[in-house]
């Protein structure tokens, strides 16, 4: 063959079949040497080839911070009662101006919910809001047996106002525990708060007058048909009777209200699975009355 005549195409092609056979024999030969070096050169030829590859892609390290936000207690009742106190009042008589009970509004109205402790049907009553604004009462209903009394907020002229009260979230009797952390809003002339726990149940069959008014004097006067069996009347805190005033709320740490204090000797308090069923009967009446003064 002479190289002399061969075109530019065939010595590209002559120069790739050169170039892969010399790189097929340097390869038998490096495997070859590989095999009978010492294990020494072995390993050295490893490092280099290792140190070479960290080079070109070196190792990097993403660094992920965790930051952990504890929420204690303390702050889960800050948060509480700052949810709570515009549904929060006092009430007071309107003669002498003394305090009389806590309540809590049930309903965007101006319906309150209180103690009956030392309400009059003949009294009368005005509240006193966390901002210390006045407003007059009258009284819906008084209910010496349950142990509650409700009011509704009206004007100077009797009239009731539009539906701009902030209400209370009631809470689900059937997820109480024992031992749970409880908040209560108290305080006669300003806001207290107490803190305690769910101390132990009042159950409707296990409930006397002595413990929680309305429900008869004895276990055998309440209708067991229509009550579910060991459904929660009420409640017994820890915290000290002392510090509790009438009408006291309490509430769990999601801001939702326990119940209310009827007996300001007591710790204990009353559930208020009650209130929407008496909303309804309040409503229904309330509408009565204005169909008849129209």
């Amino acid at each position: 063959m002479d190289i002399e005549k061969l075109t530019k195409a065939q010595i590209v092609l002559l120069t790739l079949l050169v170039s892969f056979v010399t790189s097929m024999a340097t390869g038998i030969v490096a495997v070859t040497l590989m095999d009978q070096a010492p294990p020494g050169v072995t390993q050295t030829i490893q490092r280099v080839v290792e140190r070479t590859i960290e080079t070109v892609t070196p190792n990097t390290q993403v660094i992920t911070e965790k930051k952990e936000v504890v929420v204690t207690e303390r702050n889960l009742i800050a948060g509480v009662v700052e949810k709570n106190l515009e549904s929060f009042a006092r009430i007071k008589k309107i003669d002498d101006e003394t305090f009389t009970d806590l309540g809590i509004f049930v309903d965007r109205t101006g319906i309150i919910l209180t103690s009956s402790e030392g309400i009059l049907k003949d009294g009368s009553y005005y509240i006193v809001n966390n901002k210390g604004e006045n407003n007059s009462l009258t009284l819906l209903d008084l209910n010496a047996d349950k142990g509650i009394a409700y009011f509704r907020v009206v004007n100077p002229e009797g009239k009731i106002f539009k539906p701009i009260f902030k209400t209370v979230s009631i809470a689900d009797s059937s997820r109480l525990k024992l031992g749970q952390s409880v908040a209560a809003l108290s305080g006669k002339d300003s806001t207290e708060i107490l803190t305690g726990i769910v101390s132990s149940f009042i159950e409707i069959e296990l409930a006397i007058k002595d413990e929680v008014p309305g429900l008869g004097n004895s276990a055998e006067e309440i209708d067991k048909e229509i009550i579910p069996k060991n459904t929660i009347a009420g409640l017994k805190t820890n915290i000290l009777a002392s510090d509790i005033v009438a009408g006291t709320s309490l509430l769990d740490l999601e801001g939702n209200i326990i119940g209310i204090n009827i007996d300001s000797n007591k710790s204990s308090f009353i559930v208020l699975d009650f209130v929407n069923q008496d909303l309804q009967t309040i409503s229904s009446l309330s509408k009565e009355v204005v169909s008849l003064t129209e």
